[in-house]
């Protein structure tokens, strides 16, 4: 477990070296691909707590003794106390399984990407973070997932993004993720988006945490582009996603 933890944190230097390194390109790269934003999904019970506290990684709600419900299995990760996030376009695929088993979710949208990366530690994954095969290559290669290299790995496999007419702004892999690890303020927080449900309960909770978040904030629901219904049964829906899952061969 020291092992682990002490990894984690060579890991999280070397990030803020080289978010540092690129500081001043940052800006610039997400201009020109016209990268705007970062989503977060949560339970709707997190909500109240990250008004409050911020977005805190798992650590540190323990060590503040802050109650939360995971949306993830406890698993490990050679990342210490990271918060993960979707760039330019929500996970889906997460959102969709999610919402099937039952969790009650919201989708919290960033803005200020170019504060927000040049000022705040993060490390970029090409797929989703939960690979074992991520996990082992960052361990290895940790400087192909921080500062502009990490950015620019999200946006590999010229065939795969040509053929699905990926957009500039999104990532290769939909399930790619930036993860924040240190404390990120609330004030970040552009909009929140409640999920397409009819139940009261899930209704009544949402009408309580409303009362409690800040002004200024924009509230959305009934939002199918970002719950949305997944065709597992479609041949063409399974193609992409299998195509469009990172792999290791994927070149400039």
């Amino acid at each position: 477990m020291a092992e682990d933890i002490g990894l984690a944190e060579i890991i999280a230097e070397l990030a803020t070296d080289a978010r540092l390194e690129v500081q001043a390109d940052i800006p610039r790269f997400l201009a020109a691909r016209k990268i705007t934003s970062l989503f977060h999904f949560t339970s709707i019970k997190n909500l109240e707590s990250i008004v409050t506290h911020g977005f805190l990684g798992r650590e540190s709600l323990k060590e503040r003794g802050l109650d939360f419900t995971p949306s993830d299995q406890i698993r490990y990760e050679p990342i210490l106390d990271g918060v993960c996030f979707s760039l330019s376009r929500p996970n889906h695929y997460m959102a969709a399984r999610k919402i099937v088993s039952g969790h009650e979710m919201v989708l919290l949208e960033l803005q200020g990407l170019d504060s927000l990366l040049t000022n705040y530690n993060f490390i970029s994954s090409p797929g989703n973070f939960g690979s074992p095969t991520l996990k082992r290559k960052i361990e290895s290669w940790p400087e192909e997932f921080i500062g502009g290299q990490g950015l620019m790995n999200l946006f590999k496999s010229p065939a795969t993004r040509e053929k699905y007419s990926i957009p500039d702004f999104e990532p290769t892999d939909l399930q790619a993720e930036i993860i924040l690890v240190e404390r990120l303020p609330w004030s970040f927080v552009k909009k929140v988006y409640f999920p397409n449900s009819t139940d009261y309960s899930v209704e009544e909770e949402v009408r309580k945490i409303v009362r409690k978040l800040p002004t200024g904030v924009v509230l959305q629901s009934q939002v199918r582009d970002v719950f949305p219904d997944i065709d597992w049964k479609d041949r063409a829906v399974v193609t992409e996603y299998n195509e469009r899952r990172w792999n290791e061969s994927w070149t400039d």
